[in-house]
């Protein structure tokens, strides 16, 4: 018959949960080998269970972090304490190194000082990756309510440069030539701020990429001009571009964003001794079955540096969320997975070769479109439409907006009732619904927001054309704004141009 006795069946339970724990469980002796060991700890280690048991404590621990087992486990043995738990690095198998949860037992029941103890490790690996993209996230939402306010602050003072110098120089005689030129590089200066801006509220937002065709070459020319800039004198930067337009259908803040990060880790890598940094860009022809397909090139983005590079073990780890080679408090490890994944939403590949001492060379391969790179200024060679004397109810409580609009509007031929208070705005819309032909309101202001308002005007009347001024977009919806009624959605810094036009669409549609 089976024994059945209470210490027997206790003694098989005890084995069985030792062996079937899904924590990683072993039995250490006083010289610090492995007594036994359960699948779980051998699946931490990558090891078998006969290799496991061939080591010791001293060779599973980190060498740093070997004076621990004086300072938990000793005390144990010695049976001056009954357990300890503590945190470890510990070394798997093929130079894996894991930070781990070590909690450790004495067996002796009787107080005596035990010959062996129980061991059980954690790996915190994943604990502790949720916990950084926990603080990442929170980190990055804030960025976000950062940007967001930013820009809105940001966006009217641009607005409020770029109308006068728009005004400016339409008053400058045509002969002023010289002085036109200053003002019509301050007026360039203005629309390129607003791009960063855009850049900068596309970083800190999680929103859905807007793939376009795209030419290559600005983005490539604005990050090395950012990189002589902010980079220090024994790094040079050398950039190579094709004559004609190099077309991608992207998103460009996120390549701006790709760029950017592996052209900061090629000088970071530079930062000791100094070297180069070559931006290369062309065309690369596809291969099939090793043959070149002419019909299908590729926009190949070479990013090379001169400096420590990499051997193969931390090159095959270097896309990994929160694997960084930096210093602690220098980065997080998330510049080149963010890399890898705009690449990867683009259709496209990313190679790299390194080798310690010879530097790093990074190539992004993208898919060529056909397609025309359509030029976001093209609209400022026509001064827009001019009105009739309609009459325009202009809202925005940044009393410098107001100025601008109004005699942008004026010169437009417009008349204007102007507000920089939304609920006076509403109280004279109320009192005259019919006396105004549209209204162009900004969004974020104190009593009513511009959506809050236009609702109210449009339950008042149903057919007034209103038109959404922002410079925190991304809080806006065009769902949300075209559901409420509204017929345009504009973002500052809006030229004159912009505004002639969509008032103008707005009127029409409303006739």
């Amino acid at each position: 018959m089976p024994d059945t006795s209470p210490s027997t069946v206790s003694d098989t339970l005890a084995k069985r949960i030792f062996e079937l724990s899904p924590v990683g469980m072993a039995v250490l002796s006083t010289d610090y080998a492995w007594g036994s060991v359960n699948d779980a700890f051998c699946r931490a280690f990558g090891y078998t269970r006969e290799e496991l048991l061939a080591l010791t404590w001293n060779q599973l621990v980190f060498q740093d972090d070997a004076g621990l087992a004086g300072k938990h486990l000793k005390p144990i043995f010695a049976s001056k304490r009954r357990g300890a738990s503590f945190e470890a690095r510990l070394n798997g198998k093929g130079d894996r190194t894991f930070l781990a949860q070590v909690s450790a037992s004495s067996l002796s029941e009787d107080g005596k000082a035990p010959n062996c103890i129980l061991v059980a490790v954690e790996d915190l690996t994943e604990r502790r990756l949720a916990e950084e993209h926990r603080r990442h996230a929170e980190k990055m939402e804030a960025i976000g309510v950062l940007a967001g306010g930013f820009g809105h602050d940001f966006n009217n003072i641009l607005a409020t440069i770029d109308g006068n110098l728009d005004l400016a120089l339409e008053d400058l005689p045509e002969s002023l030539t010289g002085i036109r030129e200053f003002l019509s590089d301050a007026l360039n200066a203005t629309r390129r701020a607003k791009r960063l801006v855009q850049q900068i509220l596309a970083f800190g937002r999680r929103k859905p990429a807007e793939h376009r065709p795209l030419d290559l070459r600005p983005i490539a020319t604005d990050v090395a001009r950012l990189m002589r800039a902010s980079q220090p004198a024994n790094i040079e930067i050398a950039l190579s571009l094709p004559d004609s337009p190099l077309v991608v259908k992207g998103d460009a803040a996120q390549m701006h964003m790709a760029f950017l990060n592996l052209s900061t880790n090629a000088c970071d890598a530079m930062r000791a001794n100094g070297g180069t940094l070559s931006i290369v860009l062309g065309l690369k022809p596809m291969c099939r079955d090793g043959q070149p397909q002419t019909s299908c090139p590729y926009a190949s983005i070479v990013v090379q540096d001169t400096g420590v590079g990499m051997d193969d073990a931390l090159l095959c780890r270097i896309f990994d969320p929160y694997f960084t080679t930096k210093p602690k408090g220098e980065g997080v490890g998330m510049g080149l997975a963010a890399v890898h994944g705009i690449v990867e939403r683009h259709g496209g590949k990313i190679k790299v070769t390194s080798k310690p001492s010879c530097g790093s060379t990074f190539e992004m391969l993208l898919p060529v479109v056909a397609d025309t790179v359509p030029d976001d200024d093209a609209w400022l060679l026509d001064d827009g439409p001019s009105g009739n004397g309609e009459l325009v109810l202009f809202v925005d409580d940044e009393p410098s907006i107001i100025s601008i609009g109004e005699r942008s509007l004026v010169r437009l031929n417009y008349r204007v009732v102007s507000s920089t208070n939304s609920q006076q705005a509403l109280d004279l819309f109320r009192a005259s619904p019919d006396a105004f032909d549209i209204v162009v309101t900004d969004q974020t202001m104190p009593q009513l927001t511009g959506i809050d308002m236009a609702r109210e005007m449009l339950q008042i009347r149903p057919d007034i054309p209103i038109i959404l001024c922002t410079g925190y977009s991304e809080k806006v919806s065009e769902e949300v704004v075209y559901e409420a009624g509204i017929r345009a959605l504009l973002s500052k810094p809006i030229l004159t141009p912009v505004m002639a036009q969509a008032i103008e669409k707005a009127l029409r549609s409303s006739a």
